[in-house]
């Protein structure tokens, strides 16, 4: 539930959320009910993240005990979105952002070819997980967001693909708006210039405190090459970027012809070394600030 404090009295209020428990000791005969906290005890657990993502309700909780596990994310049905106050979660149980203990390396991608995807489904959180993409389809994603998938989290992980020819994290459509990435490690990803580690095709978004480095394309970029399509207003800040020099590694913003909209984005306080390029404002992008930021070779 959610609590709510004053100078007087603690108040908390029930909202129903549940959180059940996966490990690699669980078993998938057990049913949710004993996957499930009753606010004393965790009960048995669950040994699948499918099977333990079968048993939430939106704003449910999930926490995955440390382990490699061989699957796979698909949240594609919008059957799990969560509100500003009751988010659904996808965690660790103990988060480790310097050294995640839950790692995905699932052998078969999604169905869309990537280690995680989220379609039409928003406030979602993913923290304290390693997102090993090494068997992601080619040009697919580690993690991505198309649809109206709004206000998701991805938060104290670790993304990376072995350099094999993916894209890190990417909000591909125009209504995938307002979700933060933030204290991420994103390495190793991509075999060409094409390959992004963050790919903002969207708008409203927080990129910020995270280290990317080996990024075959660009490190961050909100860059526009479909007509119609918007990356505006986006944040970058505090990101550190390094060591990629296969084709760029830096950050870029803006679109690629007049018949996209890149616009009112904010880059700054980002530390950006040893990368081929380091900070490109494109054209046709405008109304786009750029400061304090450090580019060294």
């Amino acid at each position: 539930g959610n609590t709510t404090t004053s100078s007087a009295v603690t108040v908390t209020v029930d909202n129903g959320a549940q959180i059940y428990y996966v490990s690699k000791s669980g078993s998938d005969s057990n049913t949710c009910t004993q996957a499930k906290v009753d606010g004393v005890t965790a009960k048995l657990t669950i040994s699948g993240v499918a099977g333990g993502l079968s048993c939430m309700a939106p704003g449910d909780t999930l926490k995955i005990g440390d382990g490699t596990y061989a699957e796979a994310i698909s949240l594609t049905t919008g059957s799990l979105t969560g509100t500003a106050i009751a988010r659904t979660t996808i965690q660790a149980t103990t988060i480790n952002g310097t050294t995640p203990g839950v790692i995905l390396a699932p052998a078969t991608p999604t169905a869309n070819g990537d280690t995680i995807t989220v379609t039409n489904t928003s406030y979602i959180s993913f923290k304290g997980i390693d997102v090993n993409a090494a068997a992601a389809t080619t040009d697919a994603s580690a993690i991505k967001f198309t649809g109206t998938s709004s206000n998701n989290l991805i938060e104290d992980s670790h993304v990376h693909a072995g350099q094999a020819g993916v894209h890190g994290i990417t909000f591909l459509t125009t209504t995938a708006i307002s979700n933060t990435v933030r204290r991420c490690k994103i390495y190793e990803i991509g075999s060409n210039g094409n390959h992004v580690g963050i790919d903002l095709q969207s708008s409203n978004n927080l990129v910020e405190d995270n280290e990317l480095y080996s990024i075959a394309g660009q490190a961050i970029q909100a860059l526009l090459f479909t007509s119609g399509t918007q990356s505006n207003n986006n944040i970058i800040r505090r990101n550190k970027m390094r060591n990629s020099t296969i084709v760029y590694g830096g950050i870029t913003i803006g679109a690629t012809s007049n018949t996209g909209a890149s616009s009112g984005n904010q880059v700054y306080n980002n530390l950006i070394y040893a990368t081929k390029y380091g900070l490109q404002l494109a054209a046709f992008g405008w109304g786009n600030k750029v400061w304090n930021n450090t580019i060294y070779s």
